[in-house]
């Protein structure tokens, strides 16, 4: 438990001294449109902006009355960044170990989808945008 406390001290330290270097005029790998790296990916601000309005968006059908500002005050925003800055990681990890999705494991994952059996190929990739906006 403590090592894990300290390796998450360490991990902190390790942002703060890069966004002091960012802030202080220096370099730190990080592009203007980019708001994090993790290892090779970059996060854009578009992406990130993208991500926390489909965030917000899905909150407010439970919450009407949610908006961006309350969103952010919650922790919403931060939220965000921190689930696709951990994807990215966990995403490298799997491909630096060699772990990887068959193409046959994904079409059996859209094949397994109601909505898209039966459908030609030339429709399948809409067929997928579809589900994913209505939460299918």
């Amino acid at each position: 438990m403590i090592i894990t406390f300290g390796l998450l001290g360490v991990i902190a330290l390790a942002f703060a001294a890069g966004d002091m270097t960012r802030l202080s005029g220096g370099t730190s790998g990080i592009a203007a449109d980019d708001v994090a790296t993790v290892g090779k990916a970059d996060v854009t601000a578009n992406e990130l902006r993208t991500r926390v309005q489909t965030e917000m968006e899905g909150f407010r059908q439970q919450q009407p009355t949610l908006d961006m500002a309350s969103y952010v005050q919650q922790g919403g925003f931060d939220g965000t960044l921190d689930r696709i800055t951990a994807s990215l990681a966990l995403e490298q990890f799997g491909r630096q170990q060699g772990m990887v999705v068959s193409k046959r494991a994904v079409d059996g994952q859209i094949a397994s989808i109601p909505r898209c059996r039966a459908r030609p190929a030339s429709l399948i990739r809409p067929c997928i945008s579809a589900c994913w906006s209505n939460g299918s």
